[in-house]
C-alpha cells in the first residue's frame, strides 16, 4: 500500500458498497449467473440500475458526509473457473476485468462531474 494511500485511510472514514449481487438479484430481479456480478456491465438496463439506483445515493451519502468511498468492481468470480462454467473462454478474463475497472471509474467520474467541489474531491478506490 502506498504511503498515501496509508495516510488517507487514517485521515479519513471510507464507505464500501456490499451486497451489490444481492440487490441486483433480490431487488432489481436481474439474472446473475453463478453469482458473477461482472455480467451487469454487458446489460445496459442492470448497469443503469445499479448506477442509479445503488452506487448513486452511495456517492450521495459519502459526499454530504466528507467520506472517501470505496467501490467495487464486481469482478471477484471473475477468474478461470467461473467464467468457464458461464460457456466463456479463460482468454476473456483481462477484458472483464478491464471493462469493469473502466465503467465503474467513468461511473464515478460522471457522478462527480455534475456535483459541487466536495463531491468533485469525494476520494475513491476500485476493489477488485
Amino acid at each position: 500500500m502506498s504511503r498515501d494511500l496509508s495516510r488517507l485511510l487514517q485521515e479519513r472514514t471510507f464507505l464500501t458498497s456490499a451486497g451489490t449481487e444481492t440487490y441486483l438479484i433480490f431487488q432489481q430481479g436481474f439474472d446473475l449467473p453463478e453469482f458473477c456480478g461482472f455480467v451487469v456491465f454487458e446489460d445496459p438496463e442492470a448497469w443503469s440500475a445499479l448506477e442509479q439506483n445503488y452506487l448513486g445515493p452511495i456517492l450521495q451519502v459519502a459526499a454530504e458526509r466528507g467520506h472517501g468511498l470505496i467501490v467495487d468492481a464486481l469482478v471477484w468470480r471473475a477468474q478461470p473457473d467461473f467464467i468457464t462454467q458461464l460457456g466463456r473462454a479463460p482468454d476473456e478474463l483481462a477484458a472483464i476485468n478491464a471493462q469493469a475497472v473502466s465503467r465503474t471509474r467513468e461511473s464515478v467520474e460522471r457522478w462527480r462531474q455534475g456535483k459541487e467541489r466536495t463531491a468533485r474531491e469525494l476520494p475513491f478506490r476500485l476493489r477488485r
